[in-house]
């Protein structure tokens, strides 16, 4: 009988000594897992549900996002932004949504213009007319000029390109000196036409009053000799 109870006991401490399996982690996106295979998990569980009565291997974490050609499996690409075009800053007429796609323009709204505008973001480059350079060139150094009577002209706020185009100063054949004339504004300050030769004067920093705003520009030029 001792005998007997000896040999027990080793069987027992023999199979305690047989060490457990350890779990592995397993692929959360693989499917068809048996209950046996999932016991062997240590990242899923077997859950039996209304969706799936007879049961099925789930992960016990949330899944972490499978990064493929820089995005995230699952999620959708972000929206493409469209790109902004360069805009013609002489065009009146540019609605808000189509302002709003122009990379050199801005809307804006002020008290002369309550409903908005688009307006440049930056100075207007010249434009070139006839083979030469809108941008009129500065007077030369030293040159001589007459002031000259003139009866000067009004016109409105509103037109096409006002600060571009201006008006002609017709008694200055070869043009005028800014600094050295007497010109008016009705509203702003007398300034040289960009896009336009020696002979045409604006007024820039003008403000609109009413609803068909006008400028009158008179004075007298001083007419380059």
């Amino acid at each position: 009988m001792k005998t007997l109870w000896i040999a027990g006991a080793v069987s027992v401490l023999s199979f305690a000594s047989v060490p457990l399996h350890a779990k592995s982690v397993c692929d959360i996106h693989h499917l068809g897992y048996t209950k046996a295979q999932c016991d062997q998990c240590s990242n899923m569980r077997w859950s039996v549900t209304r969706v799936t009565p007879k049961g099925e291997c789930v992960a016990t974490t949330p899944p972490q996002p499978i990064t493929i050609g820089g995005a995230n499996k699952g999620t959708l690409p972000p929206a493409p932004v469209p790109a902004k075009t360069v805009c013609d800053i002489h065009h009146l007429g540019y609605t808000k949504a189509q302002c709003d796609q122009c990379s050199n323009m801005r809307w804006s709204v002020s008290t002369v213009f309550p409903k908005g505008e688009c307006v440049s973001t930056t100075p207007p480059q010249p434009i070139t007319i006839g083979g030469t350079h809108g941008m009129p060139p500065p007077p030369p150094a030293g040159s001589s000029c007459t002031l000259t009577n003139w009866g000067g002209a009004t016109i409105p706020l509103k037109s096409p390109n006002f600060s571009g185009t201006g008006v002609p100063v017709s008694v200055c054949a070869k043009g005028y000196d800014l600094a050295k004339s007497q010109f008016q504004c009705s509203t702003g300050v007398p300034a040289r036409a960009f896009n336009y030769p020696n002979t045409n004067v604006t007024c820039n920093k003008t403000t609109a009053v009413g609803g068909n705003p006008q400028v009158t520009i008179n004075g007298r030029p001083c007419c380059i000799n």
